[in-house]
């Protein structure tokens, strides 16, 4: 069973979020920015795939993301964000981006495409 690290601060958001991904059949671990991120990062090496936010308190996830590429580059990482226009560094750190809000299919389209879903 893949597991993901969802990485947001908007907490009705990651509850929606991690109800959809459990329907996956996928582990769903969270954190509310990007510190306590590479926190749980380091707790659960067996994380297979970031969703992460944008704008957050303290670190976010473009600078989550940054450190993530230099500690383990192959890491998938989704945005799943509604600034991902204003910041393009994240479709350059991200191996896929999605704005909010979404629909579920393009959900579950990123995540086939990441491998975390069978198709």
């Amino acid at each position: 069973m893949p597991t993901v690290l969802i990485v947001d601060d908007d907490v009705l958001f990651r509850e929606t979020l991690l109800d959809t991904l459990n329907d996956y059949e996928l582990k769903v671990l969270e954190a509310s920015d990007g510190l306590q991120g590479l926190a749980a990062l380091d707790q659960h090496p067996e994380v297979d795939l970031l969703i992460l936010d944008i704008s957050m308190p303290r670190m976010g996830g473009i600078e989550m993301a940054r450190a993530v590429r230099a500690s383990r580059p192959k890491m998938p990482i989704l945005f799943l964000s509604g600034d991902i226009d204003r910041n393009p560094e994240a479709r350059k750190l991200g191996n896929a981006c999605l704005n909010k809000p979404y629909r579920e299919p393009e959900l579950a389209d990123r995540l086939r495409d990441l491998g975390a879903i069978g198709g």
